[in-house]
């Protein structure tokens, strides 16, 4: 479907080089991924075709945040566009995600998981000079937000108006979106703004971690979402999704990096509005998955007498 602005896109970022073969490798809710051979250095390529057209530019964006926290990463080739879509050309990763963890033995997994866990606190320990979205360079450094609390809080508000809208289209119930509102309300109590703004990736599970296939090492962390300026704790539910509990990845972070005495709430609001707001953007009802995170958030808010 893509072979034509591929095609495209190969000439224009890598000097008029020919395409000599094209797989799909990957697909998500936001585009596709294609490994290109070519006809010139260097030779390989992931193609990934947004369907936005400028979602590519803010993927580059976060990239090159990330890269300053010296995590492996991907190197970018640059970026094409054509109508609708976003073409963002990177290097062609040797490597699988670490959510496969069959044939590795309990060692393996122990040892991976220390490195995962370690890659995340390295990323998270960089400082930037205030909170807030990464939308252009000159966030690169730092968002233009003084207050974590005060920056959450309207993200939470603009997430709980999308939920709202969802509720109004049969995508989640009442009972949901009542459990939603009781989060906002507690969001004073259960978040302060941290000691410093870190550096979060976004989606920061086992689906974007690559590993080598010989499954020994880490390769790349890929796929950013939304990269901003804010609480380290913000994105570490997701170490517990996918195959995270596998690795024992959240307690081996914690080993690092203890948890704040309010971690169980504020991640819960963390990730009940995290993943609402990613159905309403993606227009998919509640299911089973988006059901856990609000139990568990229904749940932190009774135990907190909320």
């Amino acid at each position: 479907m893509y072979q034509q602005l591929i095609t495209k896109a190969v000439k224009a970022i890598f000097n008029d080089s020919a395409l000599t073969d094209c797989t799909p490798i990957g697909a998500g809710f936001y585009g596709k991924v294609y490994a290109v051979k070519l006809s010139k250095p260097p030779y390989s390529a992931a193609i990934k075709i947004f369907f936005r057209r400028g979602d590519n530019e803010k993927e580059a964006l976060w990239y090159l945040a990330l890269r300053r926290s010296g995590i492996p990463l991907p190197e970018i080739y640059g970026m094409y566009d054509e109508g609708e879509h976003g073409v963002l050309a990177m290097s062609l990763l040797k490597a699988c995600s670490a959510t496969d963890t069959s044939g590795l033995t309990c060692r393996e997994l122990d040892k991976l998981g220390d490195e995962i866990a370690e890659t995340a606190v390295k990323l998270h320990l960089l400082k930037g000079s205030g909170y807030g979205d990464i939308t252009d360079v000159s966030c690169l450094e730092g968002g233009k937000e003084d207050s974590w609390t005060e920056y959450y809080r309207i993200k939470a508000k603009k997430a709980m108006d999308n939920i709202s809208r969802a509720v109004s289209r049969g995508l989640l119930d009442r009972r949901h979106e009542n459990i939603y509102y009781r989060a906002l309300d507690a969001i004073d109590i259960a978040i302060d703004t941290p000691s410093y703004p870190a550096l979060i990736h976004g989606d920061l599970n086992t689906d974007n971690i690559m590993i080598d296939k010989k499954m020994s090492r880490v390769v790349a962390v890929i796929d950013p979402i939304s990269s901003m300026w804010g609480d380290y704790e913000y994105e570490l539910f997701q170490l517990d999704c996918a195959s995270g509990k596998a690795y024992g990845l959240l307690d081996k972070y914690a080993q690092s990096r203890p948890l704040s005495d309010k971690y169980d709430l504020k991640s819960a609001i963390y990730s009940a509005f995290a993943e609402g707001n990613h159905y309403c953007n993606i227009n998919k009802a509640c299911d089973d998955n988006l059901s856990t995170f609000i139990a568990r958030l229904d749940f932190a808010l009774n135990n907190y007498g909320l």
